[in-house]
C-alpha cells in the first residue's frame, strides 16, 4: 500500500465517527431509519414474509425474541 492509501485509510477510518458525533441524535435516527426502509424496500414479497417468519413464530409461542 502506498503513502496516499494509506492516508486516505486513516481518514476513513476517522469519517464515520466524527460525522456521527457531529449529527444530533435525532438525525442519526432519522439516517437509520433511511437505511432500514430502503433494505426492507429492496426485498421481495416473498423475502419480507421470510424475513417475519422467526418473529411471527417467536409470537405465536409467547416469546419475545
Amino acid at each position: 500500500m502506498n503513502d496516499l492509501s494509506k492516508a486516505a485509510a486513516a481518514m476513513g477510518r476517522k469519517g464515520g465517527a466524527a460525522r456521527a458525533e457531529a449529527l444530533s441524535p435525532e438525525r442519526r435516527r432519522q439516517i437509520a431509519r433511511d437505511a432500514v426502509r430502503a433494505r426492507w424496500d429492496a426485498l421481495t414479497p416473498a423475502q419480507r414474509r421470510r424475513q417475519m417468519r422467526p418473529l411471527w413464530q417467536a409470537r405465536r409461542n409467547g416469546g419475545s425474541e
